[in-house]
């Protein structure tokens, strides 16, 4: 069984693929291969939105077990963790779609900021 990071990773390597081919197509093949970048970045897109709702959900989870938890007891130092964990996840996966995500048009590729 494929894991939901590599599903999400392989449907971005063949959105990837599609977008190269497409470079170096000729004119006789370009609207087959445009229909397999949509097909491609739909797929992409719905996993990696899948996968972003399903963490929001483990989040919001946490957040309300640290709510409902009394300050300073062990549940709510868990679920703070929790919490704090989780949304560190969520941005770098976040941050990782960003980099990973292939450029179109005249727009420069994302890139991690340097000081």
């Amino acid at each position: 069984m494929v894991s939901r990071r590599e599903a999400i990773q392989d449907a971005l390597y063949a959105w990837r693929q599609a977008e190269r081919e497409l470079f170096g197509s000729t004119d006789g093949r370009r609207r087959v291969i445009e229909a397999a970048i949509v097909r491609h970045r739909t797929e992409y897109q719905r996993l990696y939105t899948e996968h972003m709702r399903e963490s929001l959900g483990r989040l919001h989870e946490a957040e309300d077990r640290r709510a409902g938890s009394t300050p300073s007891t062990r549940d709510f130092h868990r679920a703070t963790r929790d919490t704090q964990e989780i949304a560190a996840d969520i941005w770098h996966e976040a941050r990782r779609g960003d980099l990973d995500t292939p450029q179109r048009g005249n727009r420069p590729p994302v890139r991690e900021k340097t000081a």
